[in-house]
């Protein structure tokens, strides 16, 4: 089976073959209480008879909007499997390439199932979404005193869904919750919007980890470990410019210009992270906002799709 490399095997590949040879792992596990597993799936660069999978994966920095979210089919799972699966597992999907191995793409709560039949064929459908039970199911009901730091605020409710690791707060220490303090009475979810829509902040998490930043900020203060979006690293096509009005919304009038960018899938590309663009039109390191991940391990597609803005000029660059 491929083993991981570290992220400087994809990051410095400057031969467009490491990126052929696909590669992916789908394991269900039956709880996030009971790690035990339940199915194992492998599809290696030479295997003909490993499942047909097809997946869409989408992961946005800001999580207000949607979370972190995906769609899986798997092709004639046998009828003992098909029946074993149940909403409340956890899905995890690693994806990648011979040569650099695998890297997790997503580790969700299975949402629902359902299989259907066309012909001999049966297609079973996964939808998913990371950290969904705990960020829906769990109850808040605390209150914060005023002038309390906001970081202590979402360790308090990050603590209200264990095992969801602490990762970045990048926001301005001094940032406090006022002299009305907080009540923090919801969801999780509830929560944390509640907290980042008052003070201008975005949240999300992925690969069970909690990134707070400010607005268009990053989890990260340098470029050094940016990974490389280039024609030489499977970049298709050319990046596409994407005015202010193009990404605000009705409730965001303060979406920064960007790019969109299609490539081959490098799964070390994380929301809120910095990739290093290079292109004819586009050179620079950009902040992703949201990005699409879209696999068929039998067709053409192994691409992802990613949206992203102009980093602030605070941001340490390293080459």
């Amino acid at each position: 089976m491929p083993q991981q490399q570290s992220i400087t095997d994809v990051n410095n590949a400057s031969n467009p073959r490491i990126f052929k040879d696909r590669v992916y792992r789908l394991t269900v596990q039956k709880s996030a209480d009971n790690p035990s597993v339940a199915l194992l799936y492998e599809g290696q660069f030479s295997d003909d008879n490993a499942l047909q999978l097809v997946f869409n994966v989408e992961k946005n920095a800001d999580s207000k909007q949607r979370i972190s979210n995906g769609a899986v089919r798997i092709y004639n799972l046998s009828h003992t499997s098909r029946e074993s699966l149940q909403e409340g597992m956890i899905i995890r999907l690693e994806v990648g390439y011979r040569s650099t191995g695998l890297v997790e793409l997503i580790n969700a709560d299975l949402v629902s199932v359902e299989h259907e039949k066309s012909g001999p064929t049966w297609v079973t459908m996964l939808t998913v979404a990371e950290g969904h039970k705990l960020l829906t199911q769990v109850r808040l009901a605390e209150t914060v005193s005023p002038n309390v730091p906001v970081e202590q605020t979402l360790e308090i409710i990050r603590e209200a869904m264990p095992g969801i690791a602490r990762g970045t707060y990048a926001l301005p220490p001094t940032l406090a919750s006022g002299r009305s303090g907080y009540v923090l009475s919801g969801t999780p979810r509830q929560c944390l919007d509640q907290i980042c829509e008052a003070h201008d902040l975005q949240w999300n998490i992925t690969r069970d980890t909690l990134t707070v930043t400010d607005r268009d900020g990053t989890y990260e203060a340098n470029t050094s470990t940016a990974p490389l979006i280039s024609p030489e690293t499977g970049m298709v096509g050319s990046p596409r410019s994407l005015t202010r009005n193009q990404r605000a919304t009705a409730k965001d009038k303060k979406a920064k210009p960007g790019i969109r960018v299609t490539s081959l899938i490098n799964p070390q590309v994380r929301p809120a992270g910095i990739i290093r663009v290079e292109s004819q039109m586009h050179t620079g390191f950009y902040r992703v906002a949201k990005i699409t991940f879209e696999g068929d391990w039998r067709g053409n597609a192994w691409y992802m799709h990613i949206e992203a803005t102009e980093i602030d000029s605070d941001i340490t660059q390293i080459n």
